[in-house]
C-alpha cells in the first residue's frame, strides 16, 4: 500500500524582517528552490514530491505588517513532512523570518527558527 500524499502550503515572504526591510537575494531564493529538489532523493519513476511556486506574490499581514510572499504548494509523502518542517526552519533563518506559516492537509502550524537550525545551503 502506498503512502498517503499530503498537500503542504507555505508563504515566504519578499522582504528581510529586519530593519531595512530589503529583498532577498537570488541566492537564498535559489537555495529553497534547491532545498524542496531534494526533499524527496533516491526515488525511481515519477517522484510523489510534487511543487509549485504561483507565479504572483499573494498580499497578507503579519503582526500589523503588509506584505507580499511567494506561495509556494508541495505535494509529499506524509512521512516526508517532518524533512519539509526542517527545510523550513532553515528557510525561516535564511530569509530572515522569524515564523514560517505551514498548511499540511488543511491544518495550519507555525514553524519557528532558531539558530541551532542553521540555514539554507
Amino acid at each position: 500500500m502506498q503512502e498517503r500524499v499530503v498537500a503542504c502550503c507555505f508563504l515566504i515572504p519578499l522582504l528581510r524582517n529586519s530593519s531595512p526591510r530589503t529583498p532577498h537575494a537570488p541566492l537564498t531564493w535559489r537555495q529553497l528552490q534547491d532545498g524542496l529538489r531534494k526533499l524527496s532523493p533516491g526515488k525511481t519513476g515519477p517522484r510523489p514530491m510534487v511543487y509549485v511556486r504561483y507565479p504572483k506574490p499573494v498580499p497578507g499581514e503579519w503582526k500589523g505588517l503588509e506584505e507580499k510572499s511567494r506561495e509556494y504548494e508541495v505535494d509529499l509523502p506524509e512521512g516526508e513532512v517532518e524533512d519539509l518542517r526542517s527545510l523550513l526552519r532553515k528557510a525561516a533563518n535564511s530569509f530572515d523570518q522569524e515564523v514560517i506559516r505551514l498548511k499540511v492537509a488543511g491544518y495550519v502550524e507555525y514553524i519557528a527558527a532558531s539558530p541551532a537550525d542553521g540555514f539554507l545551503k
